[in-house]
């Protein structure tokens, strides 16, 4: 059973950053017409660069995950898999949201998703009236696709092997003990005072580029929850 929640868990930490790197493809092939210039090594190096705010990410995206594999382990029943296959399956349509609403986004205003472009949701003919039909379009077909893809992907080669029905409550102990501090550090970015911020994943005088290393999800967190602190 240790061997079977354990690799449940790495394989979920994989696939997540599988799709934040799909999600980067797409907006960069979307926006192609930004990289003219640009070398490609430099553009390459956006997926690097994203390493660390890809890693506090997906941190804080399997603290429910890990939570319900502790329990799995502890008392095993086939619906806390079932419950985190549902929970990576809205992840996955979220993720897709928020890239597709970014493409539009660039393409018009030219900044990624924040608590500032949601704010402009309150007024929907402002949004209508600046909006290409087109793009707008575009990205309705692209959430299908991410969706789509992103569901069928781990479907078929990351999908969770299910416990046996013996549970191993030394395991879950463990389990809980050991990696409870590791997602705490790994969330943080690291043994700092200061929590990770944008800045780790800024690399380029291109600011195309430094948007696309930036995780979507996280800065759109970090935007509301930061706006709504100054409130």
């Amino acid at each position: 059973m240790p061997k079977i929640i354990l690799f449940n868990f790495f394989r979920l930490f994989i696939f997540l950053f599988l799709l934040f790197d799909f999600g980067r493809i797409i907006f960069l092939l979307f926006h192609y017409d930004h990289l003219s210039g640009i070398p490609f090594g430099e553009i390459i190096a956006c997926f690097w660069n994203s390493l660390s705010l890809d890693l506090s990410t997906a941190c804080y995206l399997l603290t429910i995950p890990f939570l319900l594999m502790v329990i799995n382990s502890f008392h095993p029943r086939p619906f806390f898999n079932r419950i985190t296959r549902y929970y990576l399956y809205l992840l996955i349509f979220i993720y897709a949201v928020i890239i597709s609403s970014e493409m539009a986004l660039y393409h018009e205003w030219g900044t990624k998703l924040n608590y500032k472009s949601l704010t402009y949701l309150q007024h929907p003919s402002e949004v209508l009236r600046t909006a290409s039909w087109s793009v707008g379009l575009l990205s309705l077909l692209f959430i299908a696709i991410q969706t789509f893809a992103g569901v069928y992907c781990f479907r078929k080669y990351f999908n969770l092997k299910d416990v046996p029905v013996k549970g191993n409550k030394l395991f879950a102990l463990l389990l809980f003990l050991i990696f409870t501090p590791l997602l705490f550090i790994g969330l943080r970015g690291g043994m700092k005072k200061i929590p990770i911020n944008q800045s780790a994943s800024y690399y380029s005088t291109h600011d195309i580029l430094n948007l696309t290393a930036v995780n979507s999800g996280w800065n759109l967190v970090h935007s509301i929850v930061h706006n709504i602190q100054s409130l």
